[in-house]
């Protein structure tokens, strides 16, 4: 749609490279999802069919143009996608996004082939398997650098058992997902019926009260990795109530709970700036739970 809506031709022709770009970047990185998804784009009947753009690109980049037309043998249905699994397969001992047309063509497939059809919980054992990883975990990291240089493993909407509109919320989901290794958890802060609670907002799920979530990740935050943990809050509370959860917070996780007063050295000068934050190492947070906090309330 970007492609086609633009009328004139050089600045049509600039959208397309950049588009290119933008696939082999995503290729380079592994992003194998992204990557099919921008190169499909690009080879879609409605963006093939620009004679005049593919000729000035063709005349201002041909190696780009000449590199595109190797990508779309990657996307190339031939044989399955072996191209694409190959790629896939070579890139898992990193980390990768996989190709998720893959994902589904082969539960599809694999529905098709059983007599009875696959259960809910098939399909998430067969999603969750290590094969479908978004990395493996090495043997040795470095875990000296901040923390925003680290894939983490992370989940949405945690409180939830099933459904996203109509599925219960509960404290065993955070046990569930804790114990599978996460750590970037998921809550959603409202205030109902007099109390905090953990829901997915504007939807028909059931919520539950919050003490008892917060009880339960203290309890399992470090069951499986001493690495640190995220809480990632969104809050839909006033601030008199925004107040009582950050009692909860420091009443339930005590010393386990990191505070910018407790973590002063954080505050730092760079740049010429001073108190800038500088986001400490993974090693320097084990053990430690922190909050990253969205407030759509005053």
């Amino acid at each position: 749609h970007t492609v086609v809506r633009e009328m004139d031709l050089r600045r049509r022709a600039r959208v397309v490279v950049h588009m290119i770009r933008i696939t082999r970047a995503l290729l380079e990185l592994a992003n194998f999802n992204g990557f099919c998804a921008c190169a499909e784009s690009l080879n879609s009947p409605a963006v093939r069919r620009l004679k005049r753009t593919w000729s000035v690109v063709n005349g201002d980049r041909p190696d780009l143009l000449a590199w595109l037309q190797h990508a779309f043998t990657i996307t190339s249905p031939v044989n399955n996608y072996a191209e694409a699994r190959r790629r896939v397969q070579d890139a898992r001992s990193g980390a990768h996004v996989p190709y998720i047309d893959l994902i589904m063509l082969d539960l599809m497939k694999t529905d098709a082939d059983h007599k009875k059809k696959l259960l809910y919980a098939q399909v998430v054992r067969y999603l969750a398997r290590p094969a479908n990883a978004l990395f493996h975990q090495p043997r040795w990291q470095d875990l000296d650098r901040p923390l925003t240089e680290y894939f983490i493993a992370s989940s949405h909407n945690t409180y939830l058992e099933g459904r996203q509109v109509l599925g219960l919320s509960t404290s065993n989901a955070y046990k569930k997902v804790l114990l599978s290794g996460c750590r970037c958890i998921e809550l959603d802060v409202w205030w109902e019926s007099r109390e905090i609670v953990l829901k997915h907002g504007f939807t028909g799920t059931v919520s539950v009260p919050l003490k008892p979530v917060l009880e339960t990740i203290a309890e399992y935050a470090f069951a499986v990795s001493d690495l640190p943990l995220i809480l990632s809050v969104e809050l839909h509370l006033s601030g008199a109530i925004q107040d009582l959860f950050a009692y909860y917070l420091k009443d339930v996780f005590g010393s386990m709970l990191c505070t910018l007063d407790s973590e002063k050295e954080w505050w730092v000068e760079q740049g010429g700036f001073a108190g800038t934050l500088r986001l400490p190492s993974p090693n320097s947070l084990r053990r430690r739970i922190l909050v990253k906090c969205q407030s759509n309330s005053v």
